[in-house]
């Protein structure tokens, strides 16, 4: 990935690796512009970013480029382009084609591996909050995020045997209780009768 005349680099370059990829840093390093640029030049809606919902807000006027790695044997898909945050606008080419985003979208849905609105293969900064909020909903985005049928599976019989487990916990408890409730009605009563 490369990016020039970018919010806050004038030029930088990286490699991310295949799998689990995070970008730390302090506050006005760069973070979001990488998040950002992903997301336009990848032609995703700038809502995903949860900051706004037009270009100009993301972007000066700069070129980003993207090389994502197709099957094996089938090469590399170059995706570039710029931006122009006066026009409100983005161009587009797709292996130094003139393209249109629509298109864009599309070939990177064909690789099967872009899950955008998923938090947990792009979570952006001002997207945190909802992702730490989810919850239950966070195992079943992580298990769509990884993309693994038996991670379902093995998920509904921890569910089943959870439930299981609860019910038979809330029965020995209640064989523990009733008893320990009738020995201290009595002995309050006994204790009363005493006096």
């Amino acid at each position: 990935m490369q990016l020039r005349n970018s919010v806050t680099y004038d030029f930088v370059g990286f490699r991310p690796a295949p799998y689990l990829n995070m970008i730390l840093g302090p506050t006005g390093t760069g973070k979001s512009s990488i998040a950002c640029a992903t997301c336009i030049r990848l032609d995703w809606p700038p809502k995903i970013l949860g900051c706004a919902t037009e270009l100009p807000p993301f972007a000066e006027s700069g070129h980003i480029e993207i090389e994502l790695k197709i099957l094996k044997g089938e090469g590399i898909l170059v995706i570039s382009g710029m931006l122009s945050a006066k026009a409100k606008s983005s161009t587009f080419t797709i292996g130094w084609k003139s393209a249109s985003g629509a298109e864009v979208t599309e070939r990177v849905a064909r690789l099967n591996n872009e899950q955008v609105r998923n938090l947990c293969s792009f979570l952006s900064q001002n997207k945190v909050s909802a992702f730490a909020a989810m919850f239950v909903e966070l195992l079943r985005e992580t298990q769509n995020a990884v993309r693994d049928e038996c991670l379902k599976g093995w998920n509904a019989t921890l569910v089943e045997a959870g439930a299981q487990l609860k019910e038979v916990t809330e029965i020995a408890l209640l064989t523990v209780l009733i008893p320990v409730q009738h020995y201290r009605e009595a002995r309050s009563s006994w204790l009363r009768l005493k006096m």
